[in-house]
């Protein structure tokens, strides 16, 4: 089955349960009394819980004919289309971790593979580096950097700067893939969560993802029976955490309590 008749499959069992899907763009999301309000371009939504899955969009080298050619020849994800270039020469641009992947998966199916990367050296782990520097199906382009992609209907070539002497040639390639990273879909949040420095959603140590400003009142509504509610006496203000482990922390502000650790019966209410 291919991805996308699959996804429908997930689709159809989804409304079967009574899952309603709205095809938009989220703009914003914002704390109110019962929970949260989602601002569209289309309308405005209010919900006791919502859950962040929205991904992160593959970075692409903004060169001419990337774009015109995406989807015939150009790609961004070697296990979606890998299956397509059989037998044929591919190239990956890319230093990192998940260049090094996408170069050995495409060996399942391309006659060679030659990683394109703009400096002398790979930002890859070791463990990878060596994977792909001693398989007898990749090759390395070292100090490259991709200028042009040229086709018609398809990719033919492309062209290469040498990042050191500037000099251009023209490779034939009936594949690129671009491995240069992905950039979270978070502008909606606006500040809503904390972010890393790469903007991917911030959590502790622990896993825990911090919605600053929810009262005690209002974060009742927010938990099922299966969860556990620790308390932790710090500050003055109640800073809600939902933890990958299935548990929600407060903190509170204030010498309300001893400071330390507390474990509550888990509330039953509407939160799966």
């Amino acid at each position: 089955i291919m991805g996308p008749a699959m996804m429908q499959v997930f689709i159809n069992q989804a409304e079967r349960f009574g899952t309603k899907i709205l095809t938009e763009t989220v703009d914003s999301i914002e704390k109110i009394e019962d929970g949260f309000k989602l601002t569209t371009a289309k309308n405005t939504y209010e919900f006791k819980t919502v859950i962040i899955s929205s991904g992160a969009s593959a970075n692409w080298l903004d060169v001419k004919g990337e774009k015109e050619l995406q989807g015939h020849g150009v790609s961004a994800c070697a296990t979606c289309d890998g299956f397509f270039f059989k037998d044929k020469n591919v190239i990956v641009v890319g230093g990192g971790d998940s260049a090094m992947e996408e170069a050995l998966f495409l060996t399942k199916f391309a006659k060679n593979v030659t990683v394109v990367h703009r400096r002398d050296s790979f930002r890859a782990s070791k463990i990878m580096q060596d994977r792909v520097l001693s398989h007898d199906q990749i090759d390395v382009s070292w100090n490259k950097e991709v200028m042009e992609i040229k086709g018609e209907s398809q990719v033919s070539s492309v062209l290469l700067k040498d990042s050191q002497t500037n000099e251009i040639e023209e490779k034939e390639i009936d594949g690129v893939f671009i491995a240069i990273g992905h950039t979270p879909n978070v502008s909606f949040l606006n500040g809503f969560l904390e972010l890393d420095e790469k903007g991917y959603i911030n959590p502790d140590s622990y896993g825990r993802i911090y919605v600053k400003g929810l009262t005690f009142k209002k974060m009742r509504s927010l938990l099922k029976n299966k969860f556990s509610l620790f308390l932790d006496m710090r500050n003055s203000e109640i800073d809600v955490t939902l933890a990958y482990s299935r548990v929600i922390t407060v903190n509170i502000v204030g010498e309300v309590y001893k400071p330390g650790s507390y474990t509550i019966p888990a509330i039953n209410t509407a939160f799966n």
